[in-house]
């Protein structure tokens, strides 16, 4: 870089300034994209017979991957909201992909005592690793041309 003090000084308070704004729309596409996800894998289409219960603990057999969850009413579908939380001594908005219904907290790592864990969350965290990665690397490149 060239240039006198002032100059350089006043480029970095450019970059400084460019770095918060730059990731945050990163993260705010991010969350938007695993939004998308989320409701993708919350799509299923498998249709349980009367009697028969594949994610069982007792003998599981499910008809897909434990992470995409079926349709059924549509209520954990439509549960699946983005959390956009400040933080009051930075300023720095931070945003997170929940699904706020009753039923999301049967859908853990973990399962119930009587339904196998059915992992989504594990699995949108593996899917959107690498474009968060990218899309984060990608901003702070621009900002570093401001």
């Amino acid at each position: 870089m060239r240039g006198n003090a002032r100059q350089i000084a006043a480029k970095y308070r450019r970059i400084a300034q460019a770095i918060p704004k730059e990731l945050g729309d990163a993260e705010k596409t991010t969350a938007q994209e695993t939004l998308k996800v989320a409701q993708e894998l919350s799509s299923g289409t498998h249709r349980a017979r009367r009697g028969d219960h594949p994610y069982a603990r007792r003998r599981p057999h499910p008809p897909a991957p434990p992470y995409l969850i079926n349709i059924q009413t549509g209520q954990f579908l439509e549960g699946w909201k983005i959390q956009s939380l400040e933080n009051p001594q930075s300023g720095k908005i931070t945003h997170s992909v929940v699904n706020a219904t009753r039923q999301a907290a049967f859908f853990t790592k973990k399962g119930t005592r009587t339904m196998i864990g059915r992992p989504i969350n594990e699995e949108l965290q593996r899917r959107m690793r690498g474009p968060r990665l990218k899309r984060s690397g990608a901003a702070l490149l621009k900002a570093l041309k401001a």
